[in-house]
Order: structure tokens, then sequence, then C-alpha cells
């Protein structure tokens, strides 16, 4: 038996030895991220930036920061030193102050503008800029950049709409929401005849000096109109002081918040209120008077008179006689309230209260 046990065992030994393919030839290892960063025999060079080198903006997301990486770690002095930046204005500089490094193979720092242009447009519209490390910067083992490196880049090629507010698709939107562009060069008071408002607004037009006269702002007479889709369109007319037009029209559009409630008293839920209170309901935008009547239930039914405020923004209900001692009354607004503009509400709007003794 233990013969036979152990002629099995070796079997299966065999067996399993027998699944093992051949063995292969050992790769070399492989490379040491850490180590290439600092092996004398590397020659450092530059091997990304931000911005893109070579390219042409407008760049996501881009300001004033810009980065350069090395395959090397870098002595932080030495290219602190050697980083320059350079433009046909000649109105730019490296801000020395904000140099940092993050593992000694990344910098990042900013462009100073001599001019002291806002950090949003510090970059001039159609400029190509250089950026350069010069051989003067050496890695850790005291290897120079060799050749040195330079490159271009374009920020603002061309002028344009950087950002306006309300934002492109925006919805519910305030209705005394003031619309406000920001470009990206400055700008004057002509601009203004080609910005385009649909449905028209009556409002003024202002300047925003301290952000280089880049920033517009319209002030609204008066408030928007409610559940409104409005088209904000700047035609190829505009140009900034240099003369750099629009290329092609810049469009946006946003709706308006729908027709709402916004306050009543008594509020929805109080509780030990006044017999003789009267029910006042405060919309969010002027209503049409006459759409109030159908519109306006209240439970337990309760005769009474509803007045209006000359702007139709609050009605108000007066009960004939005292309201029924704790009691709740539940109001509603339905749909068929509607706004001057003919706007009407989205849905029921319900409250309820409950008066004292």
């Amino acid at each position: 038996m233990l013969k036979q046990l152990a002629f099995t065992i070796a079997t299966v030994g065999i067996v399993i030895l027998g699944c093992r393919g051949p063995e292969g030839s050992v790769g070399p290892a492989g490379d040491n991220a850490t180590e290439s960063l600092t092996d004398p025999a590397i020659q450092p060079k530059v091997i990304f930036t931000v911005p893109a080198a070579n390219s042409l903006g407008p760049y996501q997301e881009f300001t004033y920061q810009m980065t350069v990486r090395f395959n090397k770690i870098m002595n932080p002095l030495s290219v602190k030193r050697a980083l320059r930046i350079s433009a046909p204005a000649g109105n730019i500089v490296i801000d020395t102050t904000s140099v940092r490094t993050t593992g000694g193979d990344v910098f990042t720092f900013t462009a100073f503008d001599t001019t002291g242009r806002s950090s949003l447009n510090r970059w001039k519209v159609g400029l190509v800029y250089t950026l350069s490390v010069s051989d003067s910067a050496i890695d850790i083992n005291g290897n120079h950049l060799r050749p040195s490196y330079a490159m271009t880049f374009s920020p603002e090629p061309f002028f344009r709409v950087r950002t306006i507010t309300p934002s492109d698709g925006a919805t519910d939107v305030w209705l005394g929401s003031p619309i406000a562009f920001q470009f990206n060069a400055p700008v004057d008071s002509g601009i203004a005849s080609s910005i385009h408002i649909d449905p028209p607004s009556a409002g003024y037009w202002r300047f925003d000096y301290y952000s280089d006269s880049s920033r517009l702002t319209f002030t609204l007479n008066s408030l928007l109109e409610v559940d409104s889709v409005y088209t904000i369109t700047v035609d190829t007319t505009a140009h900034d002081r240099e003369a750099h037009r629009l290329p092609t029209p810049f469009y946006s559009t946003f709706r308006t918040i729908p027709l709402q409630v916004s306050y009543t008293s008594p509020g929805n839920g109080a509780t030990v209120v006044g017999r003789n209170w009267a029910i006042d309901i405060v919309m969010n935008a002027e209503c049409d008077t006459s759409s109030v009547p159908a519109a306006y239930s209240i439970t337990p039914a309760t005769a009474g008179r509803l007045t209006f405020d000359k702007n139709g923004l609050v009605f108000e209900f007066q009960p004939a006689d005292s309201l029924l001692s704790q009691t709740q009354y539940t109001v509603v607004v339905s749909t068929a309230l509607r706004s001057s503009s003919g706007k009407h509400l989205r849905s029921p709007y319900t409250f309820s209260f409950t008066t004292g003794n």
C-alpha cells in the first residue's frame, strides 16, 4: 500500500512538472524614473510646457501661470535666472518671485505685465510671445541645458468675448440680473452699438475701469420678462481699442425664471393666525390682474375682496367676516394666473395656515 501511495505522489509530481512551460530568457530591468532624473550621463532638456510649444490660443483655463518641465532634476536658482519671456511690445517679464518647483523637474511661474494690465488680460491681442530657458540652467549633476530652449505661443490671437454673465445656456436667471461681458482687451463706449439684446431691454452700459476697461455691464431699467429666452449677439463690427475686430459673431442665450409666488402672509404652516388677518400673496413679476380672481381660491370657502398693488406684484384677499376659529385654511393659486406678458404659472401654488381662537 505504501509503495502504491509513493508511486501515486511521484506520478502527480511528474504531471505538475510536465504542465510548466520552458523558462524564457530574463529581460533587462526597467528604467528607474527617479534614477533617470539624477543620472549624470543624461543631459537636461525641456520636455513639456504650458502653454504648449509653438501653439496658438486661446487656451482653456489659462490665464497667466506657465509651466516648464525638464527631464532632469534641476538647480532651482539656475532655472529661475535662465527663464525669459519676451514679446514685440516688450511689456511682459517673468515674475521671478513666483517661480516654484515641484519635485525639482517641474517649474511653474507667472508672467508680469509692466503696463499694469489685469491678470485676465495681460496677454495682448495678436501678439506672439517667446519663452526661453538659457543654457545657464543646470541640473543637479552640473550639466548645462545645451542647446538653450525657446518656444513661441500666442495666447490671444484674436479679439474675443472671454466670458458672459448670465452664462450661455443658463436657466432660472434672476429677473434683475445684469448682463456683463469680459473681453480679452480694453474696449471703448462705441462697442455698445455692436451688442444686441433680444427681446429688446431698456438700460445703460457701464465700464469697469478697474479691469482695464475690458469689462462691460448692461444694467436694466426694469426687470426682465419671466420665463423668457433672451439672445445676446455681438456682431463683427465690435473691436477693441487697437482696432482688432471680432472675427465671427458672438451668440449667447439664457432663460429667466418662471412666474412664481415669492412670499405669502400668513406663511405656509403658520399657526395661531389672527382671524381678521388679510391674506397677501407676493409674486416675482408683474401679473395681469384680470387673471387673479379665476386663479385664487380658499378652503373653507370664504367671502371677501381681492385688491392689487399698482404693479400687479402683490394681491391681497380681505375676508368679509372674521375667519373661523382654530381652523386650517388652504389657499391655492392656479395656473390660470398669468404675468403681464402672458406667461402662466407653471404649476399650482398651495399654502395652508391655522387660525387661533
